[in-house]
C-alpha cells in the first residue's frame, strides 16, 4: 500500500490522493490548487494585501485565469484588485516614458501558486515511480499526460521513465485529447472567443496607415486583435488542410485543445498530432526499457542503447515548436512594426487620440521606437482614465450616492483586461463581447 510522503510539510502531496481520481495527477492537483485559490479570492483575499500587492507587481493575472475571474460577473471582487493593478501600471508606464526602463513583471500569483502544488506532487509522483505496482493503477487512472511526462522526463530514471512513458502510451490508445495535451479547463471558455474573433476581419484590403488606423478605432489594443486573428486563421486552415506536414501540427497543448473544439478528437489533425505524440512516446518506452535494470547488473549499458534512450527523450522534449503559437507572435511582432512605419501618419495619430491604443504588455515592447512616446502616453492616459472609471464606480456603491444615476462606469472592471493585457479576450473589445 502507498503511504503519505513526509509529515507536517505543507509542500508534501498525499500520494494516495495522487491515484484517487481519474485523470492526470498533476494536472489535477494543478486545478485544485487553482480552485481553491479562486474560491478563497472570491470569498474574501480580493481584498487581502499580500494578494493585492502580488497582483500589482504582475500586472494582473493572465489571460486565462483573467477570463476565468471575468466570467464570474462579480464587479465586486474585482474592483479592489483592479485599482492595485491599475495603479501599479500607471506608475510603471510612467517610469518607462522616464527611463526607458521598467522592473521585471512577477508571474500571475494564481499560476503561481497552482505550479507549486504541481510541482510538489511531481516530487511525489516522481518517487513512486519506482513502485511498479504505481504504474498499473496509474494506466487504471489515465494518471498521466503526454506534457506531464516530457516535463518530468529530465528527473527521471530510466527505469522510472519505462514506467511513465508506457502509462502514457497506454492512455494514447483511448485516443483522448487530455491525454496528449493535458487537462485545459480554459479550452471551452475560449472555444465561445473564437466564432467572434472570426467575425472581425483584419482589414488586409486597406493601405497600411489605414489599417492600423482601423483596428485603433475598434476598442482593443491592435497587437492583441492581430494575435487572435493570426490563432483562429492558422486553426481554421489547419482543420481544412487534407495533408498537413509534420511541422504544421506541432501545437503545444492549449492550441491542441483549441483545434479539438472546433474540429473535434477525430479530426484528420487532432489524428495526426495523437499518431506524433504516440510514436515519440512508444519510442521513450522502448529504449529505456533495455536500461532499466542498470544498477542491478552493475556494468554500463552498450553505448548505442544508451544513445537510443537519449534521442528519443531529447526527440519528446524537443517538440515545442508550437505553429499557432508562432503564427501569433509573428503578427503580435508584425503589428509593432507596422505601429513604428506608421507613427507620423495624420490618421493613425488622429485614431491614437480617439482610440484605444496599445495594451500594456504591447505598450511596453514599443518603449525605444519611432513613435514609442505617443503611443506611451496615451497608454499612460488610457490607464488613468480606466482608474478613475473604477474609482466612481466604486465610490457609487456607498449608501450616500444611492441617489446618482449609474453610467458607464459600473462596466469598468469588465474593460480594465483590455488595457491590461489585451490578449484575456483574444484581441476582442468590450463592444465585441457585450453587444
Amino acid at each position: 500500500m502507498i503511504q503519505r510522503r513526509g509529515s507536517g510539510n505543507e509542500s508534501t502531496i498525499d500520494a494516495g490522493r495522487l491515484l484517487g481520481a481519474d485523470g492526470c495527477a498533476l494536472c489535477r492537483e494543478r486545478d485544485d490548487a487553482a480552485e481553491t485559490w479562486l474560491r478563497w479570492f472570491e470569498i474574501e483575499h480580493h481584498s487581502d494585501p499580500g494578494t493585492l500587492t502580488a497582483l500589482g507587481s504582475s500586472s494582473g493575472f493572465c489571460p486565462a485565469h483573467t477570463r476565468r475571474l471575468v466570467a464570474l460577473d462579480k464587479p465586486a471582487v474585482l474592483r479592489r484588485p483592479w485599482e492595485f493593478v491599475l495603479r501599479a501600471a500607471i506608475d510603471r508606464v510612467e517610469r518607462l516614458i522616464a527611463t526607458g526602463r521598467a522592473p521585471a513583471l512577477s508571474p500571475c500569483p494564481l499560476c503561481a501558486g497552482a505550479d507549486a502544488r504541481s510541482r510538489a506532487a511531481a516530487d511525489t509522483l516522481i518517487a513512486m515511480l519506482a513502485d511498479p505496482h504505481v504504474g498499473e493503477v496509474l494506466k487504471e487512472r489515465h494518471g498521466l499526460c503526454h506534457p506531464h511526462l516530457r516535463s518530468l522526463l529530465s528527473r527521471l530514471s530510466p527505469a522510472q521513465a519505462a514506467v511513465a512513458a508506457d502509462v502514457v502510451r497506454a492512455e494514447l490508445d483511448q485516443d483522448a485529447v487530455t491525454t496528449v495535451a493535458g487537462i485545459d479547463p480554459d479550452a471551452v471558455p475560449r472555444s465561445r472567443l473564437y466564432p467572434l474573433v472570426a467575425d472581425h476581419h483584419e482589414p488586409a484590403d486597406r493601405p497600411p496607415a489605414q489599417r492600423l488606423a482601423d483596428d485603433l478605432n475598434a476598442g482593443s489594443c491592435p497587437c492583441c486583435r492581430q494575435i487572435g486573428r493570426a490563432e483562429n486563421t492558422y486553426l481554421t486552415w489547419l482543420v481544412a488542410e487534407d495533408e498537413p506536414g509534420e511541422r504544421d501540427l506541432r501545437l503545444c497543448p492549449r492550441h491542441l485543445h483549441d483545434l479539438v473544439q472546433r474540429a473535434g478528437e477525430e479530426s484528420r489533425a487532432a489524428r495526426a498530432r495523437r499518431a506524433a505524440v504516440q510514436a515519440q512516446v512508444e519510442e521513450v518506452a522502448a529504449s529505456a526499457r533495455p536500461l532499466s535494470g542498470q544498477r542491478r547488473r552493475r556494468r554500463p549499458a552498450h553505448d548505442d542503447v544508451t544513445d537510443r534512450y537519449r534521442r528519443a527523450v531529447a526527440n519528446l522534449d524537443g517538440d515545442r515548436t508550437c505553429r499557432v503559437c508562432r503564427s501569433a507572435a509573428s503578427a503580435a511582432d508584425r503589428c509593432l512594426a507596422l505601429i513604428r512605419a506608421c507613427a507620423d501618419d495624420r490618421h493613425v495619430q488622429a485614431a491614437l487620440e480617439g482610440g484605444h491604443g496599445l495594451c500594456l504588455r504591447h505598450g511596453e515592447r514599443l518603449t525605444g521606437a519611432r513613435g514609442a512616446e505617443r503611443f506611451g502616453r496615451r497608454l499612460l492616459t488610457r490607464l488613468r482614465q480606466s482608474a478613475w472609471e473604477l474609482n466612481e464606480d466604486t465610490l457609487k456603491q456607498a449608501w450616500a450616492l444611492r441617489h446618482e444615476p449609474v453610467g458607464r462606469e459600473a462596466t469598468s472592471w469588465r474593460r480594465v483586461p483590455t488595457i491590461v493585457d489585451g490578449r484575456a479576450y483574444l484581441g476582442l473589445s468590450e463592444d465585441d463581447l457585450w453587444r
